[in-house]
């Protein structure tokens, strides 16, 4: 019986077909591979797919340091704002008594056109929203030391407007005032720094990288613009 069966099954088996899962069509079963029985996945990515998005997910990897460390202060300049404290009251109580100005106005003292600007233009819009400034020229005390004085008021406004100009950034007492204000304000969240431009400036002229990353990220205001000194003005 057994040997009947196995010359049965010799004569028929080599007939038998199967329906293919991959194209539909009738496969010899003695022929048909296990993709076609549907025993395996049936991979239809081309292998050329595959090796581009290795290339890609490994050039992503590579690429994501690098340009953390080359725009590392940019990174820097946008932690910092998201993390700016925005209800000082809450996080520094004590502060709020030691305010002493709205406004720390940080301007070249050598130029003309941008003292022209000043009182011209930023002093009476300031006066007109009843805010109170500084401004370094005009209120230092006789005698006082430029830098301590800097620190000093620094501590007791609530923010700093920063105008930018050619002659601003060739003067260093002008960049401590920036750099003082970055760290005391924005870094510890206790205020704002805003950037106005007065001139326009080469990137290079630029030295101080806090200042550069955020021209380069485009969070610098027109000082020819109404409107925008007119937004600054609403922000303080």
């Amino acid at each position: 019986m057994s040997r009947s069966l196995d010359i049965v099954l010799s004569f028929l088996l080599p007939k038998v077909t199967c329906l293919s899962e991959k194209d539909g069509r009738q496969v010899l079963l003695i022929n048909a591979t296990r993709k076609e029985l549907g025993c395996e996945e049936n991979n239809d990515s081309p292998p050329q797919v595959t090796l581009v998005s290795i290339i890609l997910v490994v050039a992503v990897v590579v690429a994501s340091p690098i340009l953390v460390v080359v725009f590392r202060h940019e990174v820097l300049v946008l932690k910092h704002r998201l993390l700016y404290r925005h209800h000082t009251d809450k996080h520094f109580p004590a502060l709020l008594d030691d305010l002493r100005y709205d406004v720390f106005v940080s301007t070249a003292t050598n130029s003309d056109n941008d003292a022209t600007w000043v009182s011209r233009i930023l002093l009476p819009a300031m006066d007109r929203r009843r805010l109170t400034y500084f401004v370094p020229q005009r209120d230092y005390l006789p005698g006082a030391i430029p830098m301590d004085e800097v620190v000093q008021t620094l501590r007791q406004s609530k923010c700093a407007l920063i105008l930018l100009s050619p002659d601003y950034l060739a003067q260093p007492i002008c960049c401590f005032q920036f750099r003082q204000a970055y760290d005391m304000m924005v870094k510890e969240g206790r205020g704002r720094v805003f950037v106005v431009c007065l001139q326009k400036v080469k990137r290079g002229q630029v030295q101080d990288r806090f200042l550069r990353a955020m021209l380069n990220l485009n969070m610098a205001y027109s000082g020819h613009c109404p409107e925008h000194l007119s937004a600054v003005l609403s922000r303080i």
